[in-house]
């Protein structure tokens, strides 16, 4: 069972990742002025 909790972390750190690196992407190239976090 804890196995099984980690992979599921792992996936979502990935997804997580995935999505932030797009929004800072998606930040940057409408508005350079502002720094969002």
């Amino acid at each position: 069972m804890f196995i099984y909790w980690i992979i599921i972390l792992v996936l979502l750190a990935k997804v997580f990742t995935f999505f932030e690196t797009n929004k800072l992407k998606i930040v940057k190239r409408g508005k350079l002025n502002r720094k969002v976090y």
